[in-house]
């Protein structure tokens, strides 16, 4: 009984969890690699700048390079923050987002089901009114009712 209600809950978070899932995945992913390639660059720049220093015959502990490491530190602390910031901030979106694409298909899905097992429609197909594709839901109902006035 347990794994019924946590199957559920689980089932009103992820309402097509495989594309769901995906479709943050993409989402992550992308953030993931711009923020790898802006750290990279971040490195580079201040291997460059350390290199500069050394051909210039500054000596080890000279200031320049205590400030070089310092700014280097703060700049990998705010890319951490950023990652977190983004990560959560994405899978947030991502889910956002899902939903109301996956909402819709999760509804057509639905509805074509109970068409298909009990031989008529459960009424009118309604999309929630922030979902994406509102005309889809009109489209489908015309369908049905098509069908079911040349089919009766």
């Amino acid at each position: 009984m347990h794994s019924q209600v946590s199957t559920q809950k689980r089932n009103r978070f992820l309402v097509m969890p495989g594309f769901q899932l995906r479709f943050m995945g993409y989402i992550i992913a992308f953030a993931i690699f711009g923020i790898v390639v802006l750290y990279a660059s971040n490195y580079i720049y201040f291997a460059r700048l350390v290199a500069e220093g050394r051909e210039l015959g500054l000596a080890p502990d000279h200031i320049y390079f205590e400030f070089i490491e310092q700014q280097k530190s703060l700049l990998n602390t705010v890319f951490v923050s950023v990652f977190v910031i983004v990560f959560g901030g994405l899978f947030i979106a991502g889910l956002a987002l899902s939903h109301k694409i996956a909402g819709p298909v999760y509804r057509i899905q639905s509805h074509l089901e109970h068409i298909r097992e009990h031989g008529a429609s459960p009424g009118e197909l309604v999309f929630r009114s922030k979902d994406f594709f509102p005309e889809v839901a009109d489209l489908v109902n015309e369908l049905v009712s098509h069908y079911e006035k040349h089919s009766g």
